[in-house]
């Protein structure tokens, strides 16, 4: 649930504990803004993590730091976070990237704002599956230094296991870990306190190969490796995504949300933090959801709703659907994106015109990006649109002020290798969409993920694109 309005925009709650932690690790609180929290994102109240980067809390400040751009042959950076984990009071910078060609197999590594490496770990033979979410930073013991939680998600090349590792903030593997899981795969982990003892449990989905006959699972894992709980999937339904953690009833305790599809349906379960059900599981023909959905309450009443993007096979589009806890579909909705399924958009939601009011807002296929109040009304001058012709998956847009006119931009992908960014009334800024470049003028591949967030000891934003073949970390200085 929101809280009550502070001046005039809306604050996510965040119990005190988790509000100390992350303001002496400079996660979420940073400088002092007149924006206030306009922007809000999923597990905000329970994911005490890295996983913070889309909230822009800050006025933008004089530059200290230039853009810069790593470039990896035959590799693909497949995960971003966001996170203070040396303790110099400045967010660093940490990726997931994998190795394409030989030798296979996935880094982790930590970056300066300056671009300088800080410390990279490299772990063969194991891939990544890029955009999935595959990279979390948190405290999971309690000993009030950042842990990375890295999944491999997929199955590699001539092998066929997956791997769960955690590193400790110096970028050493730690005790114990990973957990290796054969003939299986992992889904991006989400990090969530789920028994109140003050360190994070990580919560992911396992499913083991086709053939196996074993039914998908929910996993929570302690730091010490040790399962909290699993529960069983449903049989019949052959792959799941990313958890998605949140206290939807409002009692104090996250919820767990977790999504099971096939090419065609999918099934949604909501398991209490105990693992056991919250409510009835919901069935949805015919629409697939591919990315984790959004929570949050968007009438005030106290309770969250939960807001889905998905892919419609007949006709050919996407569908945004808002939904109480009881499955009731709020009037007006859902809304159509035209003939663009939303396979890796996940919707975002932000007070674009000042009414206290929070708007969807979706990244669709051919560079449209739409932005609904909350009775399913188009707010003006949108579907932003980009003309270039796309042939790429649309990834979640980021939300925050990228030229220092104390208004809210949208930042978003709207093909392969091609940036745009737009006004709150759907105006493209000046410069933009521009299209990213690696060495000889040659454009990257697809763009996996984009962030938008403080790095090192620079006052202003970033935006920070994961692509294939480079890293993108873009000054946002002087774009007005």
């Amino acid at each position: 649930m929101l809280s009550k309005p502070i001046t005039r925009y809306y604050r996510a709650p965040i119990a005190g504990f988790l509000m100390f932690v992350l303001f002496l690790n400079g996660l979420m609180i940073g400088y002092a803004s007149s924006l206030g929290d306009k922007v809000v994102t999923t597990n905000s109240a329970w994911a005490k993590s890295a996983n913070y980067d889309e909230i822009i809390k800050n006025r933008l400040q004089p530059s200290v730091q230039s853009s810069w751009t790593k470039i990896f042959n035959n590799g693909t950076v497949a995960g971003l976070a966001l996170a203070d984990i040396n303790g110099d009071s400045a967010n660093e910078l940490i990726i997931a990237r994998e190795q394409n060609f030989v030798p296979v197999g996935f880094y982790v590594e930590a970056y300066l704002g300056n671009g300088k490496l800080l410390w990279r770990s490299q772990f063969a033979p194991y891939e990544l599956e890029p955009g999935k979410g595959v990279l979390a930073v948190g405290d999971i013991d309690g000993d009030k230094s950042l842990d990375i939680v890295v999944s491999s998600s997929r199955i590699g090349l001539g092998q066929s296991n997956a791997a769960l590792l955690v590193y400790e903030s110096n970028g050493q593997l730690k005790s114990g870990w990973p957990i290796i899981a054969e003939i299986a795969k992992f889904t991006g982990p989400t990090l969530v306190d789920l028994n109140h003892d003050k360190a994070l449990e990580i919560l992911v989905g396992y499913w083991p190969s086709s053939g196996s006959g074993n039914p998908l699972e929910l996993r929570a894992y302690k730091a010490n490796k040790e399962l909290l709980w699993k529960v069983n999937g449903p049989t019949g339904w052959p792959q799941m995504i990313k958890p998605t953690v949140s206290d939807i009833d409002g009692d104090g305790s996250p919820e767990v949300i977790t999504i099971f599809h096939s090419i065609f349906n999918s099934k949604i379960y909501i398991k209490k933090s105990d693992g056991s059900d919250f409510n009835s599981p919901f069935l949805l023909m015919y629409e697939r959801i591919s990315v984790p959905p959004h929570v949050v309450d968007l009438d005030g009443d106290g309770e969250k709703e939960i807001i889905v993007g998905t892919s419609v096979q007949q006709p050919d589009s996407g569908k945004v659907h808002i939904y109480d806890k009881d499955w009731v579909e709020f009037s007006g909705w859902p809304k159509l994106t035209g003939n663009q399924r939303l396979y890796d958009s996940v919707p975002v939601l932000a007070d674009l015109n000042d009414d206290k009011k929070l708007e969807i807002i979706v990244n669709s296929k051919v560079g449209k990006v739409y932005a609904w109040q909350m009775d399913g009304t188009l707010l003006d001058g949108f579907p932003a649109i980009d003309s270039y012709p796309d042939t790429s998956w649309a990834k979640q847009p980021v939300v925050g002020d990228i030229n220092d006119d104390k208004e809210l931009d949208i930042v978003f992908n709207s093909a392969d290798c091609r940036l745009n960014a737009v006004e709150a009334g759907g105006k493209n800024l000046v410069g933009y969409p521009r299209q990213l470049f690696m060495a000889d003028n040659q454009p990257c591949g697809a763009i996996h993920q984009v962030l938008l967030g403080r790095l090192g000891k620079a006052r202003q934003n970033y935006i920070i694109v994961a692509a294939d073949g480079a890293l993108f970390v873009i000054s946002t200085s002087g774009l007005n």
